[in-house]
């Protein structure tokens, strides 16, 4: 767990490497490219054979092949750019992403949270009522109790790397994006890490208007939950400059994007 610091924040560009099989139409995050002014870091997954131990590979001496050409070219040229390197194997357009972190923290940082076949092999965790999950069902209740139709759940949007947890639209243009974390989930700060980049990736779309983090506090927290509360509090309103909801009221959560995306109709 890397620590986090809020004195100076840095900002770099960052890419994924993407392997998409021909055949299961997936698409599989297996490396990442980041840079900032002056340096360039990538990390990819040490071994394609490892990789098809979980996932269907078509043709692994070909992925290979590729993920060598493009290795050489980023390791000579010092630079990359969007582009399917092979029929199966792009590099994604690039986001931006801030961090107090230097750019080797923040390349691992990326890669252990965007890679696909991170946590595949962890047990299976106990149910948490208070987990992201049930947050979403609670919502999606209120929702359906107000019959407020223009708020979807878990939605694939152009610029994230993965769906988005709750997204209000205007006709079919999505125009408020919320990512939500729960403070007492165990890996809290690792998935707060991943919500606060897909927000800041959400940046580069034009149809969302307005971004939201959501961290419902629903029952007192001990001094360790309360410390990363305080922190994901800060870095969403204070460095990201994201709308920002703690309210356990999911009633209030649901009327709160009623309004801002009203704004835009």
């Amino acid at each position: 767990m890397f620590e986090l610091h809020f004195q100076d924040t840095n900002r770099y560009e960052y890419a994924l490497i993407q392997y998409c099989p021909l055949k299961t139409f997936e698409v599989l995050n297996i490396g990442v490219i980041v840079k900032n002014n002056e340096t360039l870091r990538y990390k990819k997954i040490p071994s394609i054979a490892e990789l098809s131990h979980c996932f269907y590979i078509d043709e692994i001496e070909g992925l290979e092949f590729a993920i060598e050409a493009m290795s050489y070219e980023i390791d000579t040229h010092k630079l990359f750019k969007a582009h399917d390197v092979s029929n199966t194997l792009r590099i994604t357009t690039p986001a931006f992403y801030t961090s107090a972190l230097g750019i080797d923290d923040v390349t691992e940082h990326l890669f252990s949270t965007m890679l696909s076949s991170k946590g595949i092999h962890k047990p299976k965790r106990n149910t948490n009522d208070k987990d992201i999950n049930h947050v979403i069902k609670k919502l999606s209740n209120v929702a359906h109790e107000k019959n407020y139709k223009a708020l979807k759940f878990r939605q694939n949007i152009e610029n994230a790397h993965k769906r988005v947890d709750a997204v209000t639209f205007i006709d079919k243009s999505p125009i408020v994006a919320m990512e939500i974390s729960s403070p007492y989930a165990s890996d809290f700060m690792q998935n707060f890490a991943v919500a606060n980049i897909i927000l800041q990736s959400l940046s580069q779309n034009k149809s969302i208007k307005e971004r939201v983090m959501y961290i419902p506090i629903l029952e007192s927290m001990n001094k360790a939950l309360l410390s990363n509360y305080q922190s994901a509090k800060h870095i969403s309103k204070n460095v990201n400059g994201f709308h920002f909801l703690d309210t356990c009221d999911y009633s209030e959560v649901i009327g709160y994007l009623q309004t801002l995306t009203q704004k835009y109709h």
